[in-house]
């Protein structure tokens, strides 16, 4: 159901557009994707959605059409712990980014990291239409998590923590 008829169905209709990447822009092949939520405002619940793009429209309207039938409200959708890849899909969490080598990197990380080396960093974040994203930054023992924290914020990013030296505290740990 677009607005339009929402309202004329008697509801008190609002929508939201959202414009983001069709999964995560670091990953090749990323595309714009424009999507409108409609809801009903005294209730809350979702109503319809309208979107464009080329990739991964299909996996979006199936989430409002499931929403739609489970009657599920707004509250209800920002709940969902939806399946994540980042060739299909952008994160909802925070995006947690290891700076180290990509040979430190694949001799073990945080679960769910990313690894952008420091001589990559500029260029990864360039790619990165969010700037408000959260992002967690981390090396093995804080100095390189710092430079990249700095990177990021000279990128433009709002929202970056410095988790130093993550790694080997997670080795210790262990």
């Amino acid at each position: 159901m677009g607005l339009k008829a929402a309202k004329d169905a008697g509801y008190d209709a609002d929508a939201v557009v959202v414009h983001k990447s069709s999964h995560t822009a670091y990953y090749p092949g990323s595309q714009k994707v424009s999507l409108m939520l409609i809801w009903d405002r005294a209730t809350g619940k979702v109503l319809g959605a309208q979107a464009a793009g080329r990739v991964g429209i299909d996996k979006r309207l199936d989430v409002i059409a499931t929403a739609i039938a489970g009657g599920l409200t707004l509250e209800n959708l920002e709940e969902l712990d939806l399946a994540y890849a980042p060739p299909f899909n952008s994160p909802n969490g925070p995006i947690i980014l290891d700076v180290r080598t990509p040979m430190e990197f694949s001799m073990g990380s945080f679960p769910g990291a990313i690894n952008v080396g420091l001589d990559n960093l500029v260029q990864w974040a360039q790619a990165i239409e969010d700037k408000d994203r959260k992002i967690i930054v981390y090396c093995a023992s804080g100095a390189r998590s710092s430079y990249g924290l700095r990177l990021l914020a000279q990128q433009g990013f709002t929202n970056v923590e410095n988790g130093g030296g993550l790694h080997d505290m997670m080795s210790r740990a262990q």
